[in-house]
């Protein structure tokens, strides 16, 4: 059984504004790692596996495909960051939502972006 919905990409750019908001108000390192330890490990690989087409078995080889892509960006992150000079907790939570907002249009604009697994 597989879920055919596109709320996901929704939530996961909801999520990243939240994170972005957060980091930009807020001093709060709890509030800030609540929201901002999904963007890194999670929210940001689920939306390039669906910007990207990776069709996955499983709920939990979906799972492990979002972590590895998630790190992923956070690598190519670093190296832009770096070279941009914005190594600061903004810089990232902007960096991540940038990552999330284009995948996640990207997978929206796609007629065959594959379902979730059930």
């Amino acid at each position: 059984m597989r879920i055919c919905s596109k709320l996901d990409l929704l939530a996961a750019c909801l999520w990243a504004g939240a994170a972005v908001a957060a980091v930009a108000v807020s001093d709060s390192l709890l509030i800030r790692t609540a929201l901002g330890a999904p963007m890194v490990f999670l929210v940001s690989g689920h939306t390039v596996l669906r910007a990207i087409g990776v069709r996955t078995g499983s709920a939990l080889q979906h799972f492990a495909y979002a972590v590895g892509a998630s790190l992923a960006a956070g690598i190519a992150g670093g190296f832009a960051l770096n070279a941009a000079g914005s190594l600061t907790p903004l810089g990232w939570a902007l960096w991540f939502w940038g990552v999330t907002a284009a995948a996640a249009l990207v997978a929206a604009c796609r007629r065959d972006t594959p379902d979730l697994p059930a």
